[in-house]
């Protein structure tokens, strides 16, 4: 294992992976030196995910490796351990920014099931999310996190104003990016309930269409765990905004699709906004975590589990 004074190999190419993330050049020299300066903690002084999201990315990933070091030190990791503490904050802060939402009844039949799933099947699942997690398509899927982890704390779904359209307009614009790239993971707990074992490159490929198709198919018992959450996901608005063909109609108060010909009510339009925002909250990081979380915890007897506070 590495001195505090050095970065392995591995630790250096996590940093680049960082960078192709962050969009920025980050200098492995300041990681290396907030390693050695503060030999940073995971968790400390986070009040939650978003939280950890807002720290500068050095501080990211000088609190990332010295959680893996500790791993690395000691992998007979347990449920009060950092890795399994930190899961565990994930899954807890997404949920309760969803329910604060008020949309959580729509994720619940998924969040559930995960549980649910017997220990081939998370098995299954969590190969998947971890080569997912692997591939470029992880990579593109954080180059679209980070902006709207930054700017969806400040939606104010009350707020029926020309200006608040135009940021949750900005806003859709993330998240259609963020549900393009996470609807396939859905897709692949669908595919293991199935009975399939998914594979990352063909479900990644499929175009979005079709996914969300299979995954609101009524025809299939197990899209009932997913339709909820993708049918808030509103093509009409993504195509609108993708063409240039919304209009805000500040003197109706109402958002217009001439080419659709889709109007939406300021409230109305917020409340999609306010949908999929909970959907992106879901695909970024609480339903991976889930996974994770889950397949940890098969790992212990009875008596070794822990439980989310959802």
């Amino acid at each position: 294992m590495a001195s505090d004074a050095e970065l392995t190999d591995a630790e250096l190419e996590r940093i680049q992976r960082a960078s192709i993330q962050y969009q920025t050049e980050i200098d492995p020299a300041h990681v290396r030196e907030l390693l050695e300066e503060t030999s940073p903690d995971l968790l400390d002084g986070l009040s939650g995910v978003t939280g950890y999201n807002r720290l500068p990315p050095e501080e990211q990933l000088a609190r990332e490796i010295q959680f893996f070091r500790a791993c690395e030190a000691d992998p007979n990791t347990r449920p009060d351990d950092p890795a399994f503490l930190f899961t565990k904050m994930t899954v807890e802060q997404g949920i309760s920014t969803i329910t604060a939402y008020d949309e959580y009844h729509r994720f619940e039949p998924c969040v559930e099931k995960v549980f649910e799933l017997d220990d081939d099947q998370i098995a299954d699942l969590h190969s998947y999310i971890t080569a997912f997690k692997d591939s470029d398509y992880f990579t593109t899927l954080r180059q679209d996190t980070q902006p709207f982890l930054e700017h969806f704390p400040k939606w104010n779904p009350a707020n029926l104003t020309a200006d608040n359209v135009l940021f949750g307009k900005k806003l859709y614009e993330s998240v259609v990016n963020i549900c393009e790239r996470g609807f396939p993971n859905l897709l692949a707990m669908k595919r293991v309930l199935d009975g399939e074992r998914p594979e990352n490159e063909p479900l990644q490929r499929k175009s979005a269409t079709s996914v969300r198709r299979e995954l609101t198919d009524t025809d299939s018992m197990n899209a009932v765990y997913f339709d909820l959450i993708v049918k808030k996901f509103d093509p009409r608005l993504r195509n609108g905004i993708a063409h240039g063909d919304l209009l805000n109609e500040t003197t109706q108060q109402e958002v217009r699709i001439p080419t659709e010909d889709r109007s939406y009510s300021y409230e109305e339009f917020n409340k999609v906004i306010t949908a999929n925002i909970a959907n992106a909250l879901f695909l970024t990081g609480t339903f991976m975590a889930l996974v994770d979380w889950e397949f940890q915890m098969r790992q212990f007897d009875e008596s070794g589990r822990d439980t989310l506070a959802l």
